[in-house]
């Protein structure tokens, strides 16, 4: 991303205006809830909800949403990007190219984002950063569906019961202490023990770090030497503790953290892809029998 608007103008811009606005609805609220509410299950079997949602989203609202975004977003934040929603058309979809790259940005295939970029030559990161904000209205309603209807107070995975993505974040409470992650993909937070690794439920302290930034020192970057990931910290204990507006904003001017973890040879998935693939499938079990042990 370039230099003509920041990181956190644009973020702030976005979630006050531009995803706010009543076009960004882009599915039935009526039929979304009771999908919703039929699917209240899925979560306690660790099934994140948009493995089994079935979305009909409104094609002419979301294109104009994504012009929208593409307008604000590379006309004044990055260069040498053309025309990124006339690429997207697909033989899979070619009448409704951007709601078939919404579907698979909201099914979690990194692998299908990856290819785009490479085909159309426009830099991963954006194309991922234009993917994640694009659906961002829809998984957002559908969290505030899920939280009115079902608190998120059970679920004790790693990855969100929302979107099935991995948190990008996490904070520490002052209070009483307790860890929360956060998801970037419908802004959700929920609760997760601070002696286990949400990536691969790893539990011995003898594999479990953190590292410390110096001038960073209200953040925490937890590692795992097990699955060899990391996660980014907001220590609110720390009585310097500035809180930000929102995680978006932290998120994407904490980059020097990243930079410090990548040094150290942990790694970040990618942010659009899910956990497992939003399947059922074998690693997804391992996984959940080692939360459930």
């Amino acid at each position: 991303m370039n230099n003509n608007l920041s990181v956190e103008s644009f973020v702030q811009t976005y979630l006050e205006e531009i995803g706010t606005k009543p076009q960004a609805r882009f599915v039935s609220e009526s039929l979304l809830r009771e999908q919703v509410t039929g699917l209240a299950d899925t979560m306690a079997n660790g099934i994140p909800l948009f493995a089994r949602l079935n979305l009909t989203i409104d094609h002419s609202s979301l294109l104009s949403f994504a012009k929208e975004l593409e307008s604000f977003l590379f006309l004044n934040s990055c260069e040498n990007v053309h025309s990124t929603i006339s690429c997207l058309s697909s033989p899979q979809n070619s009448s409704n190219p951007i709601s078939y790259f919404a579907q698979r940005v909201l099914k979690g295939d990194g692998s299908y984002i990856s290819t785009l970029s490479k085909t159309h030559n426009i830099p991963l990161d954006i194309l991922a950063f234009f993917g994640v904000y694009l659906v961002r209205p829809i998984r957002q309603q559908v969290r505030k569906i899920l939280e009115t209807e079902h608190a998120f107070s059970q679920w004790r995975l790693g990855y969100c019961p929302v979107c099935g993505l991995w948190p990008r974040m996490s904070r520490i409470e002052p209070e009483y202490g307790r860890r929360f992650l956060w998801c970037i993909g419908c802004n959700g937070e929920w609760q997760f023990p601070r002696l286990s690794c949400p990536f691969c439920f790893e539990k011995s302290q003898d594999k479990l770090g953190y590292l410390i930034v110096e001038d960073w020192s209200n953040y925490r970057i937890y590692t795992c030497d097990n699955c060899h990931r990391y996660l980014k910290t907001r220590d609110e204990r720390q009585p310097a503790r500035i809180k930000a507006d929102n995680f978006d904003i932290e998120y994407l001017s904490t980059s020097t953290l990243d930079k410090a973890a990548t040094q150290e040879k942990y790694i970040m998935d990618f942010v659009v892809s899910s956990a497992f693939d939003m399947k059922d499938n074998e690693s997804a079990r391992a996984y959940k029998e080692r939360a459930l042990s």
